[in-house]
Order: C-alpha cells, then sequence, then structure tokens
C-alpha cells in the first residue's frame, strides 16, 4: 500500500519502526475524513472557485483510488488523488504494534468499505483470524443472528479460519454448526459467497448439503466458490454431488467451469458418468479448463485425454497453466507411441 511504501515499509527494521506510529496516527485521520471532498477543498483552496470538478474512482491494489479534477471550459487545470485503504493500513499496524483494537471497531471498518474484497475488510478478517481468542468467537458467533446480510458474512469470513494460523481452527466444532445454519437460510451473494468457502475451508463432509444447495445460485460468484468447496469434499459414490459438479462445469462462467472439472477430475471415483462429465470438457474455450479435463481422462486411462493433450501441448502458451497441465498430465498415459508423441509435441512458435 501506497502510504506504508512512504512511511518506510519494507525499509530496514529499525526505519521502518520509528516511522510506524507517525504512519498509524496518518492512517486514523484518513479514516473520519471524506477523502473526495478533503481533495476537492485542497484543490478549491490553492486555485479559486469558478471550476467544474470531476471526480473519478478507480479500483485498484485493494482499495479505491479517488481523483479529483478541476476543470474550465471543459478542460483540465489541477487535478489531485488519494488511494483509500487507510482501515487497512491502521489494522496492519496496530497488529505490528500490538494494539489490540476491538471486534466491533475491526468489523467496522469492513462495514464501512461494505466490500469483502477490498484490503480495509479483509486485514480485518485476517487480524481476527490470527488472534483467535473465545472474545472473537462470542463476537462473531453473535453477528451471525444479525438482520444485516453484510454483518452476518463479516462474521462468516471471521469463523472461516479463526485460531487456524498453524492447522486446524479449535472453533471448529462450535464454528460450523454456525456456518450450516448461515447457509440454509443465506440468499445475499455476499453472504452466501462467505458461508460457502468458510464450510469448504473446514472440509466438514457433514456440511456437503449446506454447500450443494448453492450451486444453482444466480451470481457466479456464489456457483465458482461452491465449485471450490467442492474440491476434495464429495465422496466418489455421491451421485447428486456428481451431478451438481457436472452442470457447474457446463456454466456458461468460464471460471465456474473450471474449478467445477478441477472437483471432478478430483473424485475418488471412474465411473462411466464422470468420464463423460469429463470429456464433454475436452475443447472448452477456456484452455484451463479442457487441460483439467484431459488430465482427469489420463489419471483413468482414458484415450480420449490424448488428442486433447496434443493439442494443448502444440498450441497453448509455453509458460501457462494449460500446457503445465498437461505436462503433469502425460505422466499418466500408458508407455508407448502415444506417449512419446506427447513427450516429443512442441509449442508452435508464434
Amino acid at each position: 500500500m501506497r502510504v506504508l511504501l512512504r512511511y518506510g515499509a519494507g525499509a530496514p527494521d529499525g526505519v521502518y519502526a520509528r516511522t510506524r506510529d507517525t504512519a498509524l496516527a496518518e492512517a486514523r485521520r484518513w479514516l473520519t475524513r471524506d477523502v473526495e471532498q478533503e481533495l476537492r477543498a485542497g484543490l478549491l483552496s490553492a486555485y479559486g472557485d469558478g471550476y467544474e470538478t470531476v471526480v473519478r474512482r478507480i479500483e485498484e491494489d485493494g482499495s479505491e483510488t479517488v481523483v479529483v479534477e478541476l476543470l474550465r471550459d471543459g478542460e483540465p487545470v489541477a487535478g489531485r488523488e488519494q488511494q483509500t485503504g487507510h482501515a487497512a493500513v491502521a489494522t496492519i499496524l496496530e497488529t505490528e504494534l500490538g494494539i489490540p483494537t476491538p471486534y466491533e471497531e475491526l468489523a467496522g471498518r469492513a462495514l464501512h468499505c461494505g466490500d469483502p474484497g477490498r484490503d480495509d475488510w479483509t486485514e480485518a478478517v485476517s487480524a481476527l483470524w490470527r488472534r483467535g481468542d473465545e472474545e472473537t468467537f462470542q463476537a462473531a458467533a453473535a453477528w451471525c443472528a444479525s438482520d444485516e446480510p453484510l454483518r452476518r458474512a463479516f462474521a462468516a469470513d471471521v469463523l472461516a479460519r479463526l485460531g487456524a494460523a498453524d492447522g486446524e481452527s479449535p472453533f471448529a466444532a462450535r464454528a460450523v454448526p454456525l456456518l450450516r445454519e448461515l447457509s440454509r437460510h443465506a440468499v445475499e451473494p455476499e453472504l452466501v459467497r462467505a458461508v460457502v468457502v468458510a464450510l469448504g475451508q473446514y472440509g466438514d463432509p457433514d456440511a456437503l448439503p449446506e454447500i450443494l444447495r448453492h450451486t444453482g445460485h444466480p451470481d457466479s460468484g456464489v456457483r465458482r466458490r461452491a465449485a471450490l468447496a467442492l474440491t476434495g469434499l464429495v465422496p466418489g459414490d455421491d451421485g447428486d454431488a456428481l451431478w451438481a459438479l457436472t452442470l457447474l462445469s457446463r456454466d456458461a462462467d468460464a471460471s465456474v467451469r473450471a474449478r467445477a472439472v478441477v472437483a471432478l477430475a478430483g473424485l475418488d471415483a471412474d465411473t462411466r458418468e464422470l468420464r463423460e462429465a469429463l470429456a464433454a470438457r475436452l475443447n472448452d474455450p477456456d484452455a484451463h479448463t479442457a487441460a483439467e479435463a484431459a488430465k482427469g481422462l489420463a489419471a483413468r486411462r482414458d484415450p480420449r485425454a490424448v488428442d486433447a493433450l496434443a493439442r494443448i501441448l502444440g498450441d497453448e502458451d509455453p509458460e501457462g497453466y494449460a500446457r503445465r497441465t498437461a505436462l503433469e498430465a502425460v505422466r499418466y498415459v500408458p508407455h508407448g507411441p502415444e506417449r512419446r508423441r506427447l513427450e516429443r509435441t512442441l509449442p508452435r512458435r508464434r
């Protein structure tokens, strides 16, 4: 983050240590201010009135950069910009300085930004994960009963890996039932995403129904996370889960298909239905998906994998994920002419 770099992050420890308090003070100061108004006021103070102001907001680096420009007759005269994310900076520095910021304050910072993908949210969650104490669990559990979906989503994010820095969470036995109950009633995309990811983190087979119920959600982000959560969790003989993953592997969204095919390929099973689901994706327009499907078939000694692997090895980016996946899959092909052909296939010159 720019403010951390400005105050010495990455410098020798002694140099950075002398400036952390200053950086924290600035980050906290910005928490109480409206960035757009501050930039506009600064420009008007420097250049006077009589200008049109234009504001742009740019998503970058896990936060938002606010750009305010002064125009005269449609032409830019001056401008200033400021990256947001000061809540994340404050949270990072408080953690480094050993300041135990209360759950409510950290959660408030996350809710103020309102976006679970932004640093203001994720850093608050990470700080509480590392804290991993009973007080944090009780606070998150209480928020699971909130009427506000974003509050419940934040609680689910916290419960996902609370105290699990060194392995399994000590709160698993109590967190999973809370998350399963949240899943049964969750509808809003932000909440469902958080709950599905959290259940996937715990990998409890008993929670499979609470993940499967969301595989048909209208939000592609939910469907993608459901496929990811199912990876490694589905028993090989679970026909309902296999069908759900098969439907996800046909999704209109390429990222959903890719995740679903990885989950299908990783099943501890070798049935006709599974092979057909993988074979259907060998010519997927997304090369990553096709490569994962070919790898899954190759692992099951299905000869249909060979031509797909040859195509990917010859046509795809030599440094790309799809070709690397195809190279890994070659080891599953039985020794003989087909394997030698694949081992000798070079990428086309472009």
